[in-house]
């Protein structure tokens, strides 16, 4: 059973020159959110397969990466993550929308999020937030 929880940026470390090779951030700030998803989660074997950062800044929050190791793709871990940062962001009162620079913007589309404007083969996505 997998499972999303709060981490610290330590424990992704590991995961950067691979994240990177595929266009996804892997830096700290001090405004960034981590959570990390655990394959097995209730068991010895528990490992840590994905993660994904909101970067949450006065009113604004913004997805700063998802990334799933991709011998684990395809069991819905990236979903769960971008699902749990939505009810984390929702949490927020003065938080009304959800951003992402998205590489793969159909992949957000398919969650329910608009795309907004494309640059650069970058597109800004956005989710509203229940109760906005």
């Amino acid at each position: 059973m997998a499972k999303v929880q709060f981490i610290k940026f330590d424990m992704i470390k590991g995961f950067a020159s691979r994240a990177a090779k595929e266009r996804v951030s892997v830096k700290d700030t001090a405004s960034t959110v981590w959570f990390g998803i655990f394959e097995n989660f209730y068991t010895e074997e528990s490992e840590l397969v994905g993660f994904g950062g909101v970067i949450i800044k006065g009113s604004k929050a913004r997805v700063k990466s998802i990334y799933v190791l991709p011998e684990h793709r395809g069991k819905g871990y990236g979903s769960l993550l971008t699902e749990h940062m939505i009810r984390a962001a929702q949490k927020i009162p003065h938080i009304k929308t959800l951003e992402a620079y998205a590489v793969n913007p159909k992949y957000y589309e398919a969650l329910g999020w608009v795309s907004l404007q494309t640059a650069k083969g970058i597109t800004v996505v956005q989710r509203r937030l229940l109760g906005a």
